[in-house]
């Protein structure tokens, strides 16, 4: 498994050892992914319960796959990332959380990274991840850890030490744009799983409370230094987090939106907030609903339709009142009121909604159509979603907000893969505020196949000898389609 560093190697691969990394990649992924879910199963059964048992043979299972390249395996941290062995594994949203956890982990004990030799056996394996979620472990370094271990009958795990402890690093210097754009978009996502998941109860309020606002100000910061990063994120799909990471589209897309209102931080970080947690009463929604894959029936809407009253008492019980969960409490009760009253819920009188309200409504429309909720059949295009919210109008939108909207998503949103007249696959990086038709854009294939490292180019490129555009887009496409994963693209640095 000694393969080359691909994300920095300027070496030419043959066909054969780009499937052999390929192959390494998703082994690496399923492994870090299945250690997760023994160190969580761990936490809650003994060892001898069923699940516990069940989870340890399948990451054996895994284990004996990679055994057969290589008599050690070694799940290590560096810099912010996995390597399996010598191969840095490229992180994937589905997998984001379960990477984020191991990374944690990791700095949390003091060590750098776990190995693994043939040898280990089954046994051996229940007993490491018993020991090592019921001790005291914390910051314990590597040879402590060994010594219990040791101790413990095992012999065939160990831990790396940590190269480095340092916590006083510039991460300013030492970390891209685009890397402080992830961190900052997964560690809002994390926060709003934790409050509406449920998992902060051992987390007083205003522990809770302040992450949330400090995750909010991280993203107001880096839409202003760099808003196309921040979109582009929100082209990610993932069903299975599609309430946490929907919230925190809605936040971006509402942020966005404040810039160009002319709002100042501090109602920025209110209106963020309050996009963050809007939909916070679908936790007193039952997941089974929530999770329905057929269309909703006349109970099934009564029942959703519940979920703004929840949210705003759910908000009142869950934060600190201060002018951030006010607000959210509003934006909560009236994101499905529509601008001439009708909507949900039902109040007995008209009266004007509230402008974070309005924002929060159409951007919670759009990424809700455009993202496609388990009980929407199809993704509809932008194109189809933008025409369906023109014709609402003066009825359910703002006319003046929902065109700051469409000028920061533009025609071809950030995140589209388009098919261009030259039959070259590109993605859609970056809007062009003087021509929305023709955006920057990454060419990630041509008539010959992938490209090994996208190039970026403007699409209002001109050729002047025969004068006409160098190229043209023909019309947006569907990733799947092409067997295109978007998120390969967008979660690199």
């Amino acid at each position: 498994m000694n393969q080359p560093d691909t994300a920095n190697s300027s070496v030419q691969l043959t066909g054969a050892e780009k499937r052999e990394i390929a192959n390494l990649q998703a082994l690496g992924r399923d492994l870090v992914t299945q250690l997760y879910i023994c160190i969580k199963t761990a936490s809650f059964y003994d060892i001898q319960n069923a699940n516990f048992k069940k989870q340890m043979r399948k990451l054996h299972e895994l284990l004996l796959v990679a055994f057969d390249l290589e008599p050690e395996v070694s799940v290590t941290e560096t810099d912010g990332y996995i390597f399996l062995n010598e191969q840095r594994l490229k992180i994937k949203l589905e997998g984001y959380l379960a990477f984020k956890y191991i990374q944690n982990l990791f700095r949390k004990l003091g060590v750098s990274g776990v190995r693994v030799f043939a040898d280990t056996t089954l046994d051996e394996l229940k007993t490491a991840f018993s020991k090592m979620v019921r001790s005291e472990a914390e910051n314990s370094g590597a040879e402590k850890l060994n010594d219990t271990f040791y101790e413990a009958g095992i012999k065939n795990i160990t831990f790396i030490p940590a190269l480095t402890l340092t916590e006083t690093r510039d991460e300013d210097n030492a970390e891209s744009s685009r890397t402080k754009a992830k961190k900052t978009f997964f560690r809002a996502m994390n926060i709003v799983q934790q409050v509406m998941g449920g998992y902060n109860r051992q987390q007083s309020k205003n522990t809770v409370f302040f992450k949330a606002k400090r995750a909010i100000h991280g993203i107001v910061d880096e839409i202003i230094k760099n808003e196309s990063y921040m979109l582009e994120l929100t082209a990610l799909r993932n069903y299975d987090q599609y309430t946490y990471k929907h919230s925190v589209n809605v936040s971006v897309f509402a942020v966005a939106m404040g810039i160009r209102l002319g709002l100042d931080k501090v109602r920025l970080a209110e209106l963020g907030f309050a996009a963050l947690f809007h939909d916070f009463g679908k936790t007193r929604i039952p997941i089974d609903l929530l999770n329905k894959p057929d269309n909703f029936d006349n109970t099934d809407w009564s029942k959703m339709q519940e979920h703004p009253v929840y949210g705003s008492k759910a908000l009142s019980q869950s934060f600190p009142m201060d002018r951030h969960t006010a607000r959210a409490m509003i934006v909560a009760f009236e994101h499905h009121k529509n601008l001439d009253g009708t909507g949900y819920p039902y109040i007995n009188r008209t009266r004007t909604l509230n402008l974070f309200s309005r924002i929060v409504a159409l951007c919670d429309y759009f990424d809700a159509l455009t993202s496609g909720r388990t009980y929407r059949k199809e993704v509809l295009t932008v194109d189809q979603v933008i025409m369906q919210m023109i014709k609402q109008t003066n009825v359910k939108f703002d006319p003046y907000l929902l065109k700051v909207l469409i000028h920061i998503i533009g025609i071809y949103p950030v995140g589209s893969l388009l098919l261009l007249d030259t039959g070259e696959l590109a993605l859609v990086v970056r809007n062009n505020i003087d021509d929305l038709f023709r955006p920057d854009v990454k060419i990630l294939a041509d008539t010959v196949g992938k490209k090994e490292h996208p190039p970026v180019v403007q699409l209002t490129e001109y050729d002047r000898q025969n004068d006409k555009f160098k190229r043209n887009i023909v019309h947006l496409v569907d990733p799947e389609k092409y067997g295109i994963d978007i998120s390969e693209y967008i979660l690199e640095d």
